[in-house]
């Protein structure tokens, strides 16, 4: 088993973890747990959704994409990374289900922040040392350049509760910030980064690649201020998010219709299976970009922040919806993850869940600003995350058989395991 097969195997492991957490979630607001602190679960779902999961994933495909992997023992090195993470990971959760932030919890996510910081540097170090660079590698050092910078929010969050400070704005500033580097910078340009790479692998071209790049990069910046809309901004700030907001849109929008150019020779490379995932990671990252430019709207910016269904609908749409349908799709492109008939009824009961979870938080975020309770919301929301948790389950389940598996024309692809 390479390295590869066998973190992806953890790292899934990790993704029903995250799921069991969120269950959990909803679970404890339809019924009562006693024994289990809300905002304590709350906080350890998030930080290992993020360590457990998606960093750890992306950390696993960034290395895989290196070529010459073998050569100076860098398996051993990018291995014990892994290793640690994934112990600080379940010691971040375990930290944070027993006494939430305290300076355990906060001194471990800390360590594994530093963590990353190494994983980074090896990386950096790693991409220039390739002889023949792609926009891949421009894409995945922005990750790295963002993840670093999203850690200052934090930090920053850190010191005020340290500080006892109950300026409600400063708090909120911190944790949007920490989560707009983390989500549109991190996770989604290590999520472009693969996308050009297997792009390149096929001998895929998309037009203007580097200046788009440059667009999506500089305008991650200003777009951090889409989460401030609610404060009194000055109008050339004011101006310039909606500048870069629409740039953005217009980008996408690009760089969107120059794929589907190459859509003849993506039908013919990629099975059923994993066009379904990109479709749906692209169509999230899509309605992400509308829902910004809609955001611009003052009245509709207060909606957005005032209801906690909507703020929650979005940040699982780009979660799930972008970033972890696309890194399953990049997994099965590669066989790093096994494909037969259960693995892919798992992924399609996974991907039903997401579905109907978006749709019932931002029903829900509707039908309160109409002040309207939907009938059984929660009931419902907690059926969906039930339906990803049994989609989980399979796959993970799946990946334990032994199986002959058709060709790529009908989604699967050989294994000889």
């Amino acid at each position: 088993m390479n390295l590869a097969t066998k973190w992806t195997k953890v790292a899934l492991f990790n993704l029903l973890m995250v799921a069991i957490l969120g269950l959990t979630l909803r679970y404890k607001i339809v019924f009562s747990i006693p024994l289990i602190i809300h905002k304590h679960l709350l906080d350890g779902h998030f930080h290992f959704a993020f360590n457990g999961w998606v960093s750890q994933m992306i950390m696993i495909l960034l290395i895989t994409s290196l070529p010459d992997l073998k050569v100076n023992n860098k398996v051993k090195k990018y291995e014990k990374i892994l290793m640690v993470n994934f112990v600080f990971s379940y010691l971040i959760l375990f930290s944070f289900l027993i006494d939430g932030y305290s300076m355990i919890s906060e001194f471990l996510i800390i360590c594994s922040s530093v963590l990353f910081y190494l994983f980074g540097l090896q990386f950096w170090k790693d991409i220039n040392r390739i002889e023949h660079k792609n926009i891949s590698h421009l894409y995945f050092k922005a990750a790295i350049v963002f993840n670093l910078i999203s850690s200052l929010g934090i930090f920053t969050l850190f010191y005020l509760m340290n500080q006892n400070t109950t300026h409600q704005n400063s708090y909120l500033l911190s944790v949007y910030f920490y989560l707009h580097f983390q989500y549109n910078g991190l996770f989604i340009f290590s999520c472009l980064g693969l996308f050009f790479t297997m792009q390149l692998n096929h001998q895929i071209k998309i037009k203007h690649d580097k200046i788009i790049f440059w667009i999506l990069s500089i305008t991650v910046i200003p777009s951090y201020f889409l989460s401030a809309l609610w404060m009194k901004l000055p109008g050339f700030i004011t101006a310039l998010i909606i500048l870069s907001t629409i740039i953005q849109l217009l980008t996408w929008s690009w760089l969107m219709y120059c794929t589907c150019l190459e859509k003849i020779e993506i039908l013919r490379l990629f099975s059923k299976l994993e066009i379904t995932l990109l479709f749906m990671s692209a169509f999230s990252m899509t309605v992400k970009m509308c829902l910004q430019s809609v955001s611009l709207i003052p009245s509709l910016s207060q909606f957005a922040f005032g209801f906690r269904p909507v703020v929650v609908g979005y940040l699982h749409l780009v979660f799930l919806g972008i970033v972890t349908t696309f890194l399953i799709a990049y997994a099965l492109h590669h066989s790093f993850i096994k494909i037969n008939d259960a693995a892919k009824n798992g992924l399609y009961i996974f991907s039903a869940g997401i579905i109907l979870n978006e749709i019932i938080l931002m029903t829900q975020g509707f039908s309160f600003m109409s002040y309207i309770v939907l009938p059984l919301g929660d009931e419902m929301l907690l059926a969906a995350v039930l339906v990803m948790v049994l989609g989980v389950l399979i796959l993970i389940q799946s990946q334990r058989k032994k199986s002959i598996i058709t060709d790529k024309s009908d989604g699967l692809a050989f294994d000889k395991g």
